[in-house]
């Protein structure tokens, strides 16, 4: 069941491939950025995280096997850890998958305003709503935004964001949330990540949003 409405089998199925799709994509195509982040080496962006940076290492984006590697690397660096020095871990990965529904995606724009000769920047809001007028995406903290445009994703960043409105048949919403805390008082890194991801009826990533926060204390 989802809310009242009964679920097939063949819907079923089609939600978790629509899951591993998300969990598995290297969203370095749709997005253009690297998934680890070498705050070690100045925030150098790489495709594959140097052990010898660890743990000032970030992801700049999540699925299946950046979660697998953070999750790995704090579990080994905390058990090799000398008791006396053991560091707080906490690692959330957290994935919901919202079936088959006709959506809209409402305009994303940045907007200024002009007041007193200053110009002030509001932040942008991505808005997904189903055919029933049900809000099923509101994020105001973006990123970056890919659109698949004729086989090629194109990317908006939240300086500058400028999309139609958009609307999609029988689409699948995956939404992947992060959290990972690691080390120990003053010397701890902290990643906070949110993902919007659509997948439209056969089954292609057609909308991508991203949310990072990485911090380093």
């Amino acid at each position: 069941m989802y809310k009242e409405t009964p679920i097939t089998s063949a819907s079923f199925e089609k939600n978790i491939k629509a899951l591993r799709t998300a969990e598995r994509y290297n969203y370095s195509v749709a997005s253009g950025i690297p998934p680890y982040n070498d705050y070690s080496l100045d925030s150098v962006d790489s495709f594959e995280p140097k052990l010898e940076s660890y743990p000032h290492i970030f992801p700049n984006w999540v699925n299946r096997s950046v979660f697998e590697f953070f999750n790995k690397a704090d579990s080994e660096n905390m058990a090799n850890s000398s008791i006396k020095y053991i560091p707080y871990t906490d690692i959330v990965y957290a994935l919901k998958v919202i079936p088959e529904r006709n959506i809209t995606m409402l305009p994303v724009k940045t907007l200024f305003s002009q007041n007193n000769r200053l110009v002030v920047k509001q932040d942008p809001t991505f808005i997904v709503v189903d055919d029933t007028g049900e809000e099923l995406i509101n994020a105001s903290w973006i990123d970056k935004i890919a659109i698949l445009q004729n086989q090629t994703y194109e990317l908006h960043s939240q300086e500058n964001v400028n999309i139609s409105q958009m609307n999609f048949s029988n689409a699948t919403i995956v939404k992947i949330s992060y959290q990972d805390i690691y080390g120990r008082p003053m010397d701890s890194r902290l990643s906070f990540i949110d993902q919007d991801v659509i997948l439209d009826d056969k089954l292609n990533i057609v909308v991508a949003r991203y949310c990072c926060r990485n911090f380093i204390s």
